[in-house]
């Protein structure tokens, strides 16, 4: 790897293995790298030239943490999703479903687990499931007639989700389904 100082900035010349083009990294005053290939740029990813810069020529064995964006982080699940209009998207339904879905099967399966044990907490366990799932019907038949649950089957607010409906917001679609054609 060759490099060349232009007055307080460095370009290397980065070819690699089995690559044709040569393919230039410019490191600059502030320390920032950026690359002929625009990768990090486009995709918001480092590229593999850049990153041979920071681990042969920096001697730098981490990605440093200006290179990790935001998206690419747990927190970018954190705050709101916006569209080009700066309207809030809202997730799908049946995205918000099969979440609930997974994370009480991920609860019932310890659960169960933990159950199997002994034969008292599994009598234990059988019983607060049948109390548990005449609850949810009831709850459900009320929800599909259009009340809400009486006083007494009223749970509490712990992980309920706000699906109101706002103008500034926009609904996100599921999936497509990719359609084929046959000859």
């Amino acid at each position: 790897m060759e490099y060349v100082m232009n007055g307080e900035n460095i370009f290397y010349s980065v070819k690699i293995d089995g690559a044709f083009k040569e393919r230039y990294v410019k490191k600059e005053t502030d320390n920032t790298l950026s690359c002929s290939c625009k990768m990090f740029e486009m995709k918001g990813v480092l590229c593999s030239h850049a990153i041979k810069v920071l681990i042969d020529a920096l001697n730098i064995k981490e990605i440093l943490v200006e290179y990790i964006l935001k998206r690419w982080t747990k927190q970018a699940r954190v705050e709101h999703v916006q569209n080009m209009y700066g309207r809030e998207i809202q997730e799908d339904p049946k995205l918000q479903q099969a979440c609930r879905y997974r994370s009480l099967c991920s609860i019932f399966t310890k659960i169960s687990s933990k159950v199997s044990e002994s034969e008292k907490t599994y009598i234990l366990a059988n019983e607060h499931a049948s109390n548990l799932a005449k609850l949810i019907e009831d709850t459900l038949l009320l929800e599909m007639d259009g009340n809400s649950p009486e006083k007494g089957h009223d749970s509490e607010d712990v992980g309920k989700m706000d699906c109101t409906l706002d103008s500034d917001l926009v609904k996100a679609k599921g999936l497509k389904k990719k359609e084929t054609c046959r000859r």
